[in-house]
């Protein structure tokens, strides 16, 4: 099973697994977070966070078992830009 490397500010925060959940402890203020892994990695996203903020982001591979049918997104994942082959976004409340 693959890993995905939780990045924060620039800085390693931890791992996880498909289908894990993990917490990771931040400060108040603006943060930038990826996810990464050997094959590829997330394009960033920017929270700003005060005392109270919760975050819950979602981390997946960036195709799905639907995409392989459509032959034009498979090619565009592996050739395409390394940032995209993961998907990191915030999850529905």
């Amino acid at each position: 099973m693959r890993e995905y490397e939780i990045v924060i500010d620039g800085s390693s925060a931890g791992t996880l697994g498909a289908g894990q959940r993990c917490e990771f402890a931040v400060s108040a203020g603006d943060h930038e977070i990826r996810a990464r892994s050997d094959w590829g990695a997330s394009v960033s996203v920017r929270a700003s966070l005060s005392e109270a903020d919760e975050l819950t982001l979602v981390c997946r591979p960036a195709l799905s078992n639907t995409d392989l049918w459509r032959p034009w997104r498979v090619v565009r994942a592996v050739t395409g830009d390394r940032d995209e082959r993961i998907r990191l976004e915030l999850a529905p409340r």
